[in-house]
């Protein structure tokens, strides 16, 4: 339900932590990814969605794509943002459901509802960070949306589609709806030429053209398991599939993270598209391209 960004930090060991719309990046403990680095500002960074596709935005200090210093990038999975050197983030993945829950608010604003809303103020503003002195919290819970005002039990508020749900904190009244969203994030970074992947054993080959990269071990594992996937594959199910012994599902989520951006960056190091392995918005992944056993390897330098 909720749009977010996971990113992979350059760190050891590798550091994952997802950032949802409206989040930010830095050295304040009060970040959503916290970076205890003095290059680091304590507000370095902001995760905004913009008419359907996140952004990132620099808010103290600027960030570098390529090389190249930029104010605001749209993200797509695979990028790596520099944020000072040998400090890098990587998009792992993005997440993007069809549908995102607004809040609408008294005086006819709309905003996307954070993951965890403070309502502090009067009028309430509505913040994404804890505030102590807050009216009112609302947060996602497994059965909908929980609200706990002040001095009142807590209430449990449907969230299906079918009708606002409606929150009264104090004389105030707001409700909250899902809303389609707009557009999905990312333009297909796909080749002019046909993506092939070819499987032989536990040796995997992914070519375009004259161009080709090839995977053994826990990468050719992960690439065949997506490939021999029916359809969109749930993370959780392709985790166990190639590491079936780890039973912990936060090592089970680090082993994937990390495996699946060191398959992107022997695709990046060829020349190939790093959305080849493709997420679903909703944690699950699949291939651009399926197996195609017969059609032979291109030579270097040839069509």
């Amino acid at each position: 339900m909720n749009v977010s960004v996971r990113f992979l930090v350059s760190e050891e060991p590798p550091l994952c932590v997802d950032v949802p719309a409206g989040g930010f990046i830095g050295r304040s403990p009060f970040a959503t990814l916290h970076l205890d680095d003095p290059r680091v500002s304590e507000a370095h960074a902001l995760v905004s969605l913009r008419h359907g596709s996140l952004y990132l935005l620099a808010l103290r200090r600027r960030f570098a794509v390529d090389g190249r210093p930029a104010d605001e990038l749209r993200l797509a999975e695979g990028q790596l943002i520099e944020l000072a050197p040998e400090l890098t983030l990587e998009v792992s993945e993005l997440a993007l459901p069809q549908h995102v829950p607004m809040l609408e608010t008294p005086d006819g604003g709309r905003q996307l509802l954070p993951a965890t809303a403070f309502f502090h103020g009067d009028p309430p503003r509505v913040s994404a960070s804890w505030v102590p002195e807050a009216h009112a919290v609302l947060w996602h819970s497994p059965t909908g949306l929980r609200l706990r005002v002040r001095g009142a039990p807590d209430a449990v508020l449907p969230l299906d589609g079918e009708a606002p749900s409606v929150l009264r904190i104090g004389r105030h009244e707001y409700r909250v709806r899902l809303t389609p969203l707009s557009a999905i994030v990312g333009q297909t970074t796909l080749p002019p030429d046909p993506l092939v992947m070819q499987v032989d054993g536990d040796h995997v080959v992914v070519h375009s053209g004259a161009r080709s990269a090839t995977f053994d071990g826990v990468g050719a594992r992960l690439l065949i398991e997506l490939d021999a996937a029916p359809g969109p594959c749930a993370w959780p199910a392709l985790a166990q599939a190639v590491w079936p012994s780890e039973h912990d599902w936060g090592n089970l989520r680090r082993r994937l993270d990390v495996t699946l951006s060191r398959v992107r960056k022997k695709l990046r190091d060829a020349g190939l598209p790093t959305d080849f392995v493709r997420t679903e918005g909703n944690g699950s992944f699949s291939l651009a391209a399926r197996s195609s056993p017969a059609e032979p390897v291109p030579e270097p330098g040839h069509r």
